[in-house]
């Protein structure tokens, strides 16, 4: 992301702390007890690291990319890391581009586009947009998941894609046709 105009370090500290505190999968960690499997585990709060890196002479889109790479090269730590990493890449002393990584395991492709959209949105109203989360937060649907309800939606999904999977053809793509050469 190429940084707004005006944006400081501190206002890169208050984007993650935005993002953190309207999006429980951002404060997740997982647990793992002695003899029981992982758990998740939602933090109210804690302390994180925005990463300020001067670009120098080097163009700050090459440190960008540099930053990312680190980010998605780096063995991750569920029970100790945040699952966001964010980098302010400078430019003189003024941030030229932001450099966002979550880890993969915390969302799928509809909650990065509602967190992107909520980032679009508070960056469209000048940073200040503070209303109120109105999406589903994961500990609520786990609750809804154990509820009559959730167990009877659940059963429905099953069966309607137990009737999707009997209905398609056992072999949906010919058999490969191997001619010994190879590609070029």
């Amino acid at each position: 992301w190429q940084a707004s105009q005006g944006t400081t370090g501190l206002e890169s500290a208050g984007w993650l702390r935005y993002l953190m505190g309207r999006h429980q999968v951002l404060r997740t960690r997982l647990r793992f007890p002695a003899g029981g499997p992982a758990v998740q585990e939602v933090h109210a709060s804690g302390e994180t690291t925005v990463d300020v890196v001067e670009a120098g002479d080097e163009d700050p889109s090459d440190v960008a990319d540099r930053m990312a790479y680190r980010y998605a090269a780096r063995d991750f730590d569920f029970a100790g890391d945040w699952p966001i990493f964010l980098a302010a890449i400078l430019k003189d002393g003024v941030p030229a581009y932001r450099v966002l990584t979550v880890c993969h395991v915390v969302w799928d492709a509809f909650g990065a586009l509602a967190v992107l959209a909520d980032l679009r949105e508070r960056e469209a109203a000048g940073g200040s947009l503070a209303r109120p989360v109105t999406a589903m937060q994961p500990l609520e649907q786990a609750r809804w998941q154990r509820s009559p309800a959730g167990q009877r939606h659940s059963e429905a999904t099953l069966r309607q894609w137990e009737h999707v999977l009997r209905h398609l053809p056992a072999r949906r793509f010919p058999t490969p046709v191997d001619r010994g050469q190879p590609r070029s």
